[in-house]
């Protein structure tokens, strides 16, 4: 199935949303940037319930601007047909349109129950390191508004809550302060 991008639609009745958290991180910059990025590119990269997955030919590689991959809400238990219902009907589909050494810009596919993109990126603040997360979306039904409403904002919150720690671990590097605590 070919995914086309699912642009936010300023004249639909449901409301454009825009949810930004930011942490600080003891540690330069790039140097948490590179263990982000790091993180993410590992094969079955998992956060709580959250798999990250790529095409097989990806797998362990850095990012590209046109890269496919989807956040797949991975189910506890294995059964015929389990995966297909997890890539198609559990994942956040989504495509690489930017990216540099600091940050990264994804944008949201059919099959994905939001519109928008969202970009995370790391900037210098002196010697430390400044995460920003900016999520713009707009809910596709509202069946997609009670989904997020009810778990999915606080799971996405998790997920990217878990990120930033990993990551800081990765180069024992502490958290100083971040929006998701």
């Amino acid at each position: 199935m070919i995914r086309q991008p699912l642009p936010v639609d300023p004249r639909s009745p449901i409301a454009i949303k825009r949810n930004v958290h930011e942490a600080l991180i003891d540690a330069p910059a790039p140097r948490f940037a590179a263990a982000l990025r790091e993180l993410l590119v590992e094969p079955g990269a998992r956060f709580g319930p959250i798999v990250l997955r790529r095409e097989a030919a990806r797998a362990g590689r850095p990012f590209s601007a046109g890269e496919y991959f989807r956040g797949c809400f991975a189910l506890p238990f294995a059964f015929p047909g389990a995966r297909w219902l997890e890539d198609n009907v559990l994942s956040d589909h989504a495509e690489i349109v930017e990216l540099d050494e600091l940050s990264v810009t994804y944008r949201y596919l059919s099959g994905t129950p939001i519109a928008g993109e969202s970009r995370l990126s790391v900037t210098p603040r002196g010697e430390r390191a400044h995460f920003e997360a900016v999520f713009s979306f707009q809910e596709q039904s509202t069946a997609a508004i009670l989904l997020l409403h009810l778990a999915a904002a606080r799971l996405h919150d998790r997920v990217t809550a878990a990120q930033i720690e990993r990551a800081a671990a990765r180069i024992d590097a502490p958290v100083l302060w971040s929006t998701l605590r």
